[in-house]
């Protein structure tokens, strides 16, 4: 049987992504809202994202993003944020609340605290374990058509500490760049994307970004990925939902 090389693999997770055409949306799977609703969503304002972005500070290593997920914008910041002029209903912070309260509970009764047990149940690092924040990916989660399922987030965030990954969050993934954003507890600014992303084609791990001519270092591609929600498990300048 003819072993598949990295960039076929790579290929091949994208054409599965792509060819997926039953979305199985957050009706199907959303909790019952919480009592006490989230903090209304607001885009981030200059002093926030320099607060918030650790991005900036280490974009190779801190790049949101995987093998197939990951879309930025053209400009300095390469993050695309939808602003929803709309405002955030009562309703909307109900249902946004219960989200991060899924997602939370359903981090911490899957044990994922201890990244050990994440690798056991098929999550892989995409960043080198030097960066300050390391984001792991299921792959075959990432070409499942279901979207923000709280049991099978497509990625986990864990900061690199001195003693240890420490589980920050999850962020789901869309399963293809044309996927509509949900309209789920007026999130739509939360959700971003990454198009300035570079992969190595050995390991699919991101190992920087597009260079002022516009390529990847050798032995990289670039590859334009889905919109993304991040979902933090813990305290963060700029609410449950911010970006990097």
């Amino acid at each position: 049987m003819r072993r598949l090389s990295a960039t076929t693999l790579l290929v091949a997770i994208l054409a599965a992504v792509a060819a997926s055409v039953a979305v199985a949306g957050w009706a199907f799977t959303r909790p019952e809202p919480a009592p006490l609703a989230a903090s209304a969503p607001v885009t981030p304002q200059p002093d926030q994202e320099a607060a918030t972005d650790d991005h900036h500070a280490d974009r190779a290593g801190d790049g949101e993003g995987t093998a197939a997920a990951g879309q930025a914008d053209a400009g300095a910041h390469h993050g695309s944020h939808h602003a929803d002029a709309r405002g955030t209903s009562a309703a909307q912070q109900a249902e946004a609340d219960a989200l991060v309260r899924a997602t939370r509970d359903a981090l911490s009764s899957a044990g994922y605290e201890d990244v050990a047990v994440a690798e056991a149940d098929g999550y892989r690092a995409v960043q080198p374990p030097s960066s300050s924040l390391v984001h792991y990916v299921h792959f075959t989660r990432l070409a499942d058509p279901a979207v923000l399922d709280p049991a099978a987030p497509e990625s986990l965030v864990y900061r690199t500490t001195p003693a240890g990954p420490v589980l920050e969050g999850a962020m789901y993934v869309l399963p293809s760049v044309d996927s509509p954003v949900p309209e789920v507890g007026g999130l739509s600014a939360y959700w971003h994307a990454h198009d300035d992303l570079c992969f190595s084609t050995t390991t699919l791990m991101i190992v920087g970004t597009l260079q002022p001519g516009g390529g990847c270092p050798p032995g990289a591609i670039n590859q334009v990925t889905p919109p993304m929600l991040h979902v933090w498990a813990t305290e963060r300048p700029g609410g449950p939902f911010a970006a990097l």
